[in-house]
């Protein structure tokens, strides 16, 4: 039985899951990634959650414009907002399906 209270956990876990991700692709001898693909599907963040009743409104989104604006808070952190969290989110999905689809022979377990 699945229960949402196991679907949580702090920062600090969250912090030493992404430190342990960055470790494997530095280990790998990944420094950068070079997309190749920027378009991509989207829905909404209102739509993510809805009624599964009733298709959500796709839309496209951009690696490209994520990663720009992702960039821009780094010198100005006056612009963060809860958006960034959601374009961090598609670079990151970006990036798996890049590595999953590249010549990168990165050694995650399960298919990478």
């Amino acid at each position: 039985m699945i229960h949402l209270s196991d679907a949580s956990f702090n920062l600090g876990t969250l912090e030493s899951i992404f430190q342990l991700l960055l470790e494997r692709l530095r280990n790998a001898g990944v420094d950068e990634i070079r997309f190749q693909i920027d378009y991509y599907w989207t829905i909404g963040s209102m739509d993510r959650t809805a009624s599964f009743e009733e298709r959500p409104d796709v839309a496209v989104g951009s690696v490209y414009d994520d990663i720009i604006e992702l960039k821009k808070i780094l010198s100005d952190e006056t612009r963060l907002t809860t958006l960034d969290l959601e374009r961090l989110g598609n670079v990151l999905i970006a990036i798996g399906e890049h590595i999953s689809n590249s010549a990168f022979s990165v050694p995650f377990t399960g298919g990478y």
